[in-house]
């Protein structure tokens, strides 16, 4: 590393022109050879010249001549551009911080300018991040490279697109923290982009079966969200849907009875077709295994219905075994009376309906459990009528009703009155106020009753895969298996595979492991904010001419410092030259 200071210049040719500041010596001089002797009859009726006032105004007339000289000099080393040099200011002291996410690198444009960045400041240190980068981890390797050089002060430059979401906060955050000269870079999109930033499945019901696709779109500002976006179901076209002004729009179709579903949503066309595009892939209603913990004398009708429907598989038992049973092994619990259960099973079920739907009959004992207000109604004779939303033509009629003051989050059944049935809870919760002790239903059989049930067991199972991004590492548990990516090609695995940088659906097989994964760019990725850098500190930078920003960054520029010396030569000389009038005007008189 080497140590100096020094002074550079942007437009070094303006220096030709410094020996045009010696202009007043050289009129000076020449002015005094046209000076000639004269002859006087007689100097004794003049008055002796002072020696000494003859040496002070000789010396003014060449301080004159000097600021008049240093004047011209200032002013042509001013448009020269100069640029104080500390010992930070080496070129292959700074640090090159480049935005290499997915956004950016499906950009040609941004990288072109980045290559040429990296040609502009060879030499420099280079340090990338994408969506999947620590920011805490970038902020070690700065650092660290900041000691090594023991430097007070160093030149960064942040070339980024300056996405408007978590990792630009994140990467402006950690700039703050660390004393850098920090240079900004913005590059946006340069073109319109269109892009497909959410799409999932929602977890409602709907009395006639169907599924809910929520589609989420985000465009730059320079052009609106699209008006419709394109559905394929299987790889067969089954509609589109007109997006709101918010970019927001619900998809609705029929599952029937497939294992799982590919969805893929794109818009329309654009410059950047990689990212109007995203994938989903949906387990709907298939070899369910349900876990009903109840007493034999609770057990409602559910047991029957459940029974006769196919791709169920129902495994009943009492609250005292419920113990030996690994609840992680079914995909839905059903318990009757959750009061009846010891604290610790119930904490289990609890942790369990955190992340996966479990049905609460209410008891004698739920109150325990929801800590809430709770009251049996005494059921009249003539019953209370329910008609099912999927049924409206026909009517049940429940034996016992508990109602409860416990707030739901949405309420799916109602009965016929208008108070609630059914609730939905926090998490995957579900909180029936009646046994499933039904009449007119053929003691669980009625295909009405069937028909309702089902479709309750449908909505809350509907479940997504994984929502993989590209890069994500992808870990079965299995030793070995086969991956097929969106590409068509099938390769053998040991251990996590980690080569999902393209988009698209992957399929992971082995002897006894079949699955289907969606992997899409992240959401993040996708926003076209146009105001990114109000939350970074720094200089803007231009990005026209990268060699100009390098030489402004090898120093500071001191143009204005030279002018304002020009000037003050100049003030300098006027207050001396109107000294020596004012003498010379005294002495004549």
């Amino acid at each position: 590393m080497i140590w100096h200071a020094g002074v550079t210049f942007l437009f070094p040719t303006f220096l030709y022109f410094l020996p045009l500041s010696a202009i007043p010596f050289i009129i000076h001089l020449l002015g005094e050879r046209k000076h000639r002797p004269y002859a006087f009859s007689s100097l004794k009726f003049l008055r002796e010249i002072e020696q000494d006032s003859m040496k002070k105004l000789k010396w003014r007339q060449w301080l004159i001549l000097l600021t008049r000289a240093l004047t011209i000099a200032m002013l042509i080393l001013a448009l020269a551009r100069p640029l104080f040099r500390g010992a930070w200011g080496l070129a292959e002291s700074g640090i090159l911080l480049i935005d290499r996410s997915f956004s950016t690198q499906t950009d040609p444009q941004f990288r072109e300018k980045s290559n040429e960045l990296l040609q502009t400041f060879e030499g420099w240190q280079v340090y990338a991040f994408d969506e999947h980068s620590s920011a805490d981890s970038l902020r070690r390797k700065i650092v660290d490279h900041k000691m090594t050089y023991r430097l007070a002060e160093m030149p960064l430059i942040l070339l980024s697109d300056f996405q408007d979401n978590a990792q630009t906060a994140e990467i402006c955050a950690m700039l703050e923290d660390i004393d850098l000269d920090i240079y900004l870079l913005s590059l946006p999109k340069a073109l319109a982009n269109l892009a497909v930033s959410g799409l999932r499945v929602l977890p409602e019901y709907r009395e006639d079966g169907l599924m809910s696709l929520a589609i989420r779109t985000s465009a730059s500002e320079r052009y609106r969200s699209p008006a419709a976006v394109r559905i394929r179901i299987d790889g067969r076209a089954a509609g589109q849907v007109n997006m709101d002004e918010q970019g927001f729009g619900i998809f609705r179709f029929d599952p029937g009875d497939a294992e799982r579903i590919r969805c893929v949503v794109q818009c329309g066309e654009d410059a950047y077709p990689e990212d109007n595009i995203r994938y989903l892939v949906v387990k709907p209603y298939s070899d369910v295994r349900i876990l009903d913990v109840s007493k034999p004398e609770n057990a409602g009708y559910q047991r029957e219905a459940l029974s006769a429907m196919e791709g169920i598989q129902l495994i009943k038992i009492v609250p005292e075994y419920l113990s030996a049973q690994d609840l992680n092994a079914f995909d839905m619990l059903i318990i009757d009376d959750p009061g009846d259960l010891p604290p610790g099973q119930l904490e289990r079920i609890l942790l369990y309906s955190n992340a996966n739907p479990a049905l609460f009959i209410a008891g004698e004992k739920t109150d325990s459990w929801l800590k809430a207000k709770w009251e049996k109604q005494q059921v009249k004779p003539g019953y209370v009528s329910l008609a099912f939303p999927s049924a409206p033509k026909e009517t049940f009629r429940i034996r016992e009703y508990y109602r409860t003051d416990v707030k739901p989050v949405e309420t799916l059944w109602r009965l016929s009155g208008g108070d609630p049935l059914l609730l939905r809870l926090e998490g995957r919760r579900y909180l029936l106020l009646s046994p499933f002790i039904f009449e007119n239903n053929d003691m669980g059989l009625s295909p009405y009753f069937t028909r309702i049930l089902r479709d309750f067991i449908r909505t809350v199972l509907q479940t997504e895969s994984p929502n993989y991004e590209t890069g994500d590492l992808l870990e079965p548990d299995r030793p070995r298996f086969t991956v097929r990516n969106p590409g068509g090609e099938v390769l053998q695995v040991q251990g996590p595979f980690h080569e999902t940088q393209m988009p698209g659906f992957y399929i992971l097989e082995s002897e006894d492991l079949y699955e289907e994964l969606a992997v899409n760019i992240p959401a993040a990725e996708t926003i076209q904010g146009q105001k990114p850098l109000s939350g970074c500190s720094g200089t803007l930078a231009e990005t026209e001419d990268f060699s100009v920003l390098r030489d402004r960054i090898r120093g500071r520029e001191a143009s204005a410092l030279f002018f304002v010396l020009a000037a003050a030569f100049l003030l300098f000389e006027m207050l001396l030259t109107g000294k020596g009038e004012a003498t010379a005007s005294w002495k004549r008189s």
